[in-house]
């Protein structure tokens, strides 16, 4: 089987695609780096993001997809999926009893809390991010206060950094945005709502019941599922686990050990 690489004009995505072409030279595999605008003809792909590797994924190809990992620094870990973003995606295995995740990201797991004096936490979104999809995200948020408000909570807006760095608008709950950091919106919150935002990821690890809208949320297997639905504060060590496994360094990249572990997830 054939294998090609996408560039990206990014340093920090064309570094990784890099890197994972020297992990599979560790390997014996060769890759060709497709140059831009160029017909992929390989059987298999790798790419940095879902917009490239949905187009690749409707020729018929086997996908790998590289996008910013989920736990701890986002950018000093990149995860590994076949064939879709985020939860739709397909993952290794584990392949211990959560020594990864102890080792890497066992200081960020809180105990499950409750607050029944803390406000609902709305997260924002990117609106055009890939992973949003055909959701019209402002119309959600109007969705998910209504749905809060008629719970009893007191519903307070995050709006995503990079949105208001961009000067977009940010949509009806606007008037409701909080300043400060994630861990203070966190803090105060008996409850975090998000359509399939990674602040989920964030808001389980701290221990604040999260509702999650979207099969695509990586924090989905622990969290609630509908605005209307039930919290839920379930054992967390299978999903930490399989969390571990989801992410890699440049160093695990480049030296195969990443490949090694994702290759056959697909």
């Amino acid at each position: 089987m054939s294998l090609g690489i996408a560039p990206s004009c990014s340093t920090h995505q064309g570094g990784h695609l890099f890197a994972m072409r020297s992990g599979l030279a560790r390997h014996g595999i060769g890759a060709d780096v497709v140059a831009p605008d160029t017909l992929m003809t390989a059987d298999m792909a790798i790419c940095w993001g879902w917009r490239k590797g949905a187009k690749y994924r409707s020729q018929g190809r086997e996908v790998l997809v590289m996008e910013r990992g989920y736990l701890g620094d986002r950018f000093a870990w990149t995860s590994l999926g076949w064939n879709g973003l985020n939860g739709r995606a397909q993952w290794p295995d584990p392949r211990d009893d959560g020594e990864r995740f102890e080792r890497n990201f066992g200081h960020l797991r809180q105990d499950w809390r409750r607050n029944d004096a803390g406000h609902a936490l709305i997260v924002g979104q990117v609106q055009g991010d890939a992973a949003l999809a055909n959701t019209d995200i402002k119309r959600w948020y109007g969705q998910a206060r209504r749905a809060m408000e008629g719970r009893g909570f007191k519903v307070v807006f995050r709006p995503h950094p990079e949105s208001l760095k961009r000067g977009h608008d940010i949509g009806p709950l606007a008037p409701l945005t909080i300043g400060g950091t994630l861990a203070e919106a966190l803090r105060d919150a008996a409850v975090a709502v998000t359509w399939n935002s990674n602040t989920g990821v964030e808001a389980v690890l701290a221990g604040v019941p999260t509702i999650t809208c979207d099969d695509g949320a990586m924090a989905r297997p622990v969290t609630a599922e509908g605005l209307d639905a039930e919290l839920v504060t379930p054992d967390r060590d299978d999903w930490c686990r399989r969390m571990a496994w989801r992410q890699w360094t440049m160093d695990e990249i480049t030296s195969g050990e990443a490949w090694e572990a994702v290759k056959g997830a697909h």
